[in-house]
């Protein structure tokens, strides 16, 4: 497990495998052709479950102890669509289909975060994973190969500042989900 810095950017996620990364980072640099932007690195790429914030390091065996209490199976997870978002000028994956234990996991890391004293936190509304930033408006983008994991465990990450424009994120935990999904 490593550490947070003082004050780091808190969130608990799903991280994908090796191979899933691959081909989200497929799918990223297929938008980019077309909507141009900052790629996410690879080893970045992530969905977020619950972002916590700016959290300093005393408050890390509160979030350990949230965590070490969520319950649930394993589950698959299929993003297999391409999104923008022009508020934010954000290309992201999506999932033509949420798995009810996807919504389940959140929910369940929400209210003990809530319990524990930690929010408000801004509710999962639609899981996705990050792809470019800052990309362009204009272009049609391609229809992607699906990315696609069984889901055995997630992670609490830090979102430290590497420089000014980006981050760099650290898994700093891990927590195993159940077998055998859905």
């Amino acid at each position: 497990m490593g550490s947070p810095e003082a004050a780091s950017r808190l969130f608990f996620a799903l991280w994908p495998t090796e191979r899933a990364a691959k081909a989200l980072a497929s799918m990223r640099d297929d938008a980019s052709l077309v909507r141009a932007g900052r790629a996410m690195p690879t080893d970045s790429l992530h969905c977020t479950l619950a972002f916590v914030g700016d959290q300093d390091a005393a408050s890390l065996g509160r979030l350990m102890t949230v965590a070490a209490v969520v319950r649930g199976g394993s589950f698959d997870v299929r993003f297999d669509q391409l999104n923008y978002w022009p508020h934010n000028r954000i290309v992201w994956a999506g999932m033509s289909a949420v798995p009810p234990a996807l919504v389940r996991l959140a929910s369940q890391l929400h209210a003990g975060l809530h319990s524990a004293g930690f929010g408000p936190l801004a509710p999962l509304t639609m899981p996705h994973i990050t792809l470019l930033r800052h990309a362009r408006p204009e272009g049609v983008l391609p229809e992607p190969d699906p990315a696609a994991w069984c889901c055995a465990e997630f992670v609490l990450a830090c979102a430290a500042k590497k420089e000014a424009s980006s981050s760099r994120y650290e898994v700093l935990a891990r927590w195993p989900l159940a077998g055998g999904g859905e």
